[in-house]
């Protein structure tokens, strides 16, 4: 799935040849070279799995098969004839497309949810509700919870992408191609914007579960519905557990820690806990997770 691109390169250049007869898009031969050297990397990858873990393998095949597809797109419709920043834009989206489908060809076995169920404390699990008991809950469930959560490393990614990406264009300015400064600049406000909206997040829980919202950019970051919760434990959030402060997301599990303290693990039917720092402290942490184990045991009704 990984190295397919490169096939489709050969067949689609023969193709594309009869339908133009335009110039090779500017960086043609880096282009190229990033597709060959990415079919390399999944030929090792594959190669090497045995001595690798399951998500790693799937992590670096994706990685490798996004960027022979992107490559593979850009020097396609180059012989097209398209536009260089229009085609280094749809290369990107190609790429980011194909990666993604290398993900659900490397599937990992999902544990069932009566597995994932026993791993959780039994304290902390979500027991489903008689209907006169959800009923009751709903009438006393009162006003949502809600916490603000900020991060000051991710405020700092703010300033530090906009110095870095802002001093790379400016000396690209003049000297490079328009459509390189132009994927420059545009890869700068996004990683702008995504750092921006982590920065500064409030977590609530409504009777629809439990939900992660930017403060800094009109986007709502995590939906856990209720029906997908498990079991929510208020505990003493780690940062050296989690890997780290700010928003560390890896194939195990997903966590926003501001500096380490009182949180909630909130343990979801993917098989990837959700933690979240609760800065307002250990009695705030424990209302929220008795109002989350509540909600979701309401939608689990037998």
């Amino acid at each position: 799935a990984a190295m397919l691109p490169l096939a489709l390169l050969l067949v689609g250049s023969v193709l594309a040849s009869t339908v133009s007869n335009g110039d090779a898009a500017p960086g043609a031969d880096s282009a190229f070279a990033v597709t060959v050297l990415a079919v390399v990397a999944s030929a090792l990858v594959s190669g090497l799995s045995v001595w690798l873990t399951d998500s790693t393998s799937r992590l670096m095949l994706m990685s490798s098969g996004a960027a022979c597809a992107a490559g593979t797109t850009y020097l396609l419709l180059g012989q097209l004839g398209i536009g260089p920043l229009f085609g280094a834009s749809l290369a990107l989206v190609a790429g980011v497309l194909w990666g993604r489908w290398v993900v659900r060809v490397f599937a990992l076995a999902h544990p069932t949810r009566a597995a994932l169920i026993e791993v959780i404390p039994e304290r902390d699990r979500v027991v489903p509700l008689r209907p006169e008991d959800a009923l009751s809950c709903t009438t006393t469930m009162g006003d949502p919870w809600s916490v603000d959560v900020g991060s000051v490393r991710m405020q700092r990614l703010v300033t530090y992408g906009a110095v870095v990406f802002g001093a790379i264009v400016a000396l690209s300015w003049g000297t490079a191609p328009m459509w390189w400064v132009a994927v420059l600049g545009a890869c700068g406000v996004t990683f702008c914007l995504v750092m921006a909206a982590w920065a500064s997040v409030r977590v609530q829980i409504d009777e629809v579960g439990l939900s992660v919202t930017s403060l800094g950019v009109p986007v709502q970051l995590v939906r856990v519905r209720s029906e997908d919760v498990l079991g929510v434990a208020s505990v003493e959030v780690d940062p050296m557990v989690w890997g780290g402060w700010g928003l560390r997301w890896n194939a195990r599990h997903t966590a926003y820690i501001s500096s380490g303290g009182p949180g909630l693990i909130v343990y979801r039917s993917s098989g990837r806990p959700l933690a979240i720092e609760i800065p307002e402290g250990t009695s705030m942490a424990n209302d929220g997770a008795k109002r989350l184990r509540q909600i979701a045991g309401r939608a689990q009704t037998r």
